[in-house]
């Protein structure tokens, strides 16, 4: 997995309080989500492949694929959100 400045303890150290960071809340609910999806996309390859319809060759290098768009997924949206402030609404 890619390593990150993001810290999973900053998004809870201070969970139900007003005072979280929301890039970290964006950053974390974005990881979460894709790690989500190629987890899932990876249980449908090894299906796939343990029916045996694809090579291992093929899986090997879908898997590959399918991490690396996953990862990079996280990197652009983390670079994204540094070039913005982002600040909760007044209620």
């Amino acid at each position: 997995m890619v390593k990150d400045n993001f810290n999973n303890q900053d998004y809870f150290k201070n969970k139900g309080s007003a005072v979280q960071n929301p890039e970290s809340i964006i950053l974390y609910q974005n990881r979460r989500q894709t790690t989500y999806l190629f987890k899932f996309l990876l249980v449908i390859l090894e299906d796939l492949r343990d029916q045996n319809l694809l090579s291992e060759e093929y899986f090997n290098q879908t898997r590959a694929r399918i991490l690396d768009l996953g990862n990079q997924n996280i990197r652009d949206l983390e670079e994204l959100v540094d070039k913005f402030e982002i600040r909760y609404r007044k209620q």
